[in-house]
């Protein structure tokens, strides 16, 4: 599950921030990740969407249909808003939801490889923490 909120992530974060042209423009965009994050089923809800195991909404089915691309280009096409919102959301569903981030990873990358190089590349999302929270 773990690597479920890593895909979920980096989906969202792949479609929020600026929407200059050859840039990602989707309507994930406007969502509100201090809203979206905290709510572990609205995360849940998107996860199932993404691996296709769920409803999707239409945010949903756009991310869906560019978070593998996000993944295996290093997030190519994101603005510097886009990538900041991305490492935003890969921290948070790391550290929170590992269960999800787990399953996103298993999804879209079972060998690691490509969430390896995205968490470690400093051009891309810079250094990571890795480290989990203790939600009070």
């Amino acid at each position: 599950m773990r690597t479920e909120l890593i895909c979920l992530s980096l989906f969202i974060a792949a479609v929020a921030g600026a929407a200059n042209e050859g840039y990602y423009k989707l309507r994930f965009d406007e969502l509100n990740l201090n809203e979206v994050l905290p709510n572990y089923r609205l995360v849940k809800s998107y996860y199932k969407c993404i691996v296709g195991a769920g409803r999707c909404t239409k945010e949903g089915k756009e991310l869906r249909k560019v978070f593998p691309e996000i993944l295996q280009t290093k997030c190519q096409r994101c603005s510097p808003v886009q990538k900041k919102r991305l490492k935003k959301i890969v921290t948070y569903l790391m550290s929170h939801y590992p269960d999800i981030w787990d399953g996103l990873v298993q999804k879209f990358d079972p060998t690691g490889v490509l969430t390896k190089d995205m968490l470690t590349d400093p051009n891309f999302l810079g250094k990571v923490d890795r480290r989990r929270r203790v939600s009070s």
